[in-house]
């Protein structure tokens, strides 16, 4: 599998912390541990690295035609898109953009 590969660099998007803490703090998800604890833990175990957000990928928001409307979504795609990454989901819509998405 392509996340089990060494070969290969995971990222955990900067846009993945920022959605669970604004989730977390509207009630929308249960965090059982700091979420500065959950992202150290899982960059330890796992050996993701952390993708920024930079003003590339704000500006490639222009180039997605609107099939998702959730910006936080918008912003991941937009990232994978800029930096040639696969995606890594299994929401449906994120498949009408022209990035690669595995799940």
């Amino acid at each position: 599998m392509a996340l089990r590969d060494d070969g290969n660099v995971v990222f955990i998007s900067v846009v993945n912390a920022w959605k669970m803490q604004s989730k977390s703090q509207i009630g929308k998800l249960t965090l059982f541990k700091p979420l500065a604890e959950i992202i150290g833990e899982q960059q330890t175990a796992n050996g993701f690295a952390l993708l920024p957000i930079q003003l590339p990928h704000i500006l490639t928001l222009d180039d997605l035609p609107l099939h998702h409307r959730d910006p936080f979504d918008r912003l991941l795609i937009a990232q994978a898109r800029h930096e040639n990454l696969t995606l890594v989901s299994r929401d449906p819509r994120f498949t009408a953009y022209p990035v690669q998405v595995l799940w």
